[in-house]
């Protein structure tokens, strides 16, 4: 019976302990209270057994002690799956209702996110005037507007106090230029080596491009010009080297020093035939530059204009060109013949230098002078023709040949 009693009590106080781990410390004492009843009685049911010795007494207060233990058992089993169903039905739904509050508040408010996005994207990061009647605003998301009626003003990128107002941020942030219908030029040096500018939107009111505006951007891949521009000033596309597409306006008459002097990767390009000259070193150093048209309206081709174009296997100089500078194709390795136009009576100095792979140059009669150094390098030329009409051949002009 000992056993048997022992056994209970440790059920008992095993759920007991289970319960109360659970938060229901009310049934945890009432298993706990009517243990240590069993316990009492336990002790009771020894004593009269020791000092009667009454067997018979004692086997009827044992079989009176079991009823009593199972139903106490019963009672306990009963209290028990009570709060076990309470536990399971109403605690378990009020804490899954908690978590679900949990979670909610841990997910993101998307509507709310995005309008904090979108706040800091059209966010002014600042303003100001850059003519007298234009004024800029750079925003969060690095667009710069340009917005009013007139001219812009130059500035000067080398010099701190001259720099475009936007430039004395980082010059990074600036993603895309806006520039508004009213502007009617873009002054020097406006974007100069803004690196991360991929995007640039020109307006029809625009007649003129400044010296250097667009130099040093790497991020440039093409741009539109519109065809009201006439004028597209020195260096404007420098070393823009990832700048792949670009169509020259019609009205254009001239293209200046180094304008897209170091566009390393652009393939070709169509000179208009409203261009009558090409300035020094306009298309130097486009190592990736092919082929390019130059128009009967083009008289004059600037010093080292094309220097370094190694991957410029021909070109066709037309017949109104009357001047070619000094070095003008120096560096060409791919070049393999040119023809010289009639107009030309000077041969300047390394026009055709290092153009390893000419083979076959030929020499108009109006030429009357060579100039030094001007095919010196020209290691695949077998055989050249002199005219009659050159009176004088400078130093070193066929050197290395």
């Amino acid at each position: 019976m000992k056993k048997r009693m022992k056994n209970v009590l440790s059920a008992i106080l095993a759920v007991s302990m289970a319960i109360g781990t659970c938060g229901f410390s009310n049934v945890y004492a009432e298993g706990v209270s009517e243990a240590a009843n069993d316990v009492d009685t336990v002790s009771e049911i020894e004593e009269d057994e020791t000092t009667q010795g009454d067997i018979v007494e004692s086997e009827g207060a044992e079989t009176s002690e079991e009823q009593s233990d199972s139903a106490d058992l019963e009672n306990s089993n009963t209290v028990i799956e009570d709060s076990t169903n309470v536990y399971s039905e109403d605690n378990i739904e009020s804490e899954n209702i908690s978590n679900v509050a949990d979670i909610s508040n841990d997910i993101p408010e998307t509507q709310d996110s995005l309008d904090a996005m979108s706040a800091s994207a059209s966010e002014i990061i600042d303003s100001g005037t850059c003519g007298e009647n234009l004024e800029w605003v750079l925003t969060g998301d690095g667009t710069l507007t340009i917005s009013g009626n007139g001219e812009m003003e130059n500035y000067d990128f080398y010099f701190t106090n001259k720099r475009a107002p936007w430039l004395y941020y980082e010059s990074d942030n600036i993603l895309s230029v806006v520039i508004e219908e009213g502007v009617t030029n873009i002054g020097d040096n406006a974007f100069e080596q803004c690196d991360n500018l991929a995007s640039i939107k020109i307006p029809e009111s625009v007649t003129s491009i400044g010296d250097g505006v667009f130099s040093y951007c790497s991020s440039l891949t093409s741009i539109e010009i519109p065809e009201s521009v006439i004028n597209i000033g020195d260096r404007a596309f420098e070393d823009c080297s990832n700048l792949i597409s670009i169509e020259i306006p019609a009205g254009v008459t001239s293209i200046g020093n180094g304008v897209f002097a170091d566009c390393t990767v652009l393939p070709s390009i169509n000179i208009p035939t409203s261009v009558t000259s090409i300035g020094d070193r306009a298309f130097a150093g486009c190592t990736n530059l092919s082929s390019i048209n130059i128009p009967m309206s083009v008289t004059s081709i600037g010093g080292y204009a094309f220097e370094d174009c190694s991957s410029l296997m021909s070109i066709e100089i037309p017949e109104s060109v009357t001047n070619i500078g000094y070095y003008a194709f120096s560096g060409c390795r791919s070049l393999t013949s040119i023809e010289i136009p009639v107009g030309v009576t000077n041969i300047e100095d390394g026009v055709f230098s290092i153009c390893s792979d000419l083979t076959n140059v030929e020499i108009p009669e109006s030429v009357t002078s060579i100039g030094s150094e001007s095919f010196s390098g020209c290691s695949s030329l077998a055989s050249i023709e002199i005219p009659k009409s050159v009176t004088s051949i400078d130093r070193d002009a066929f050197s290395s040949c």
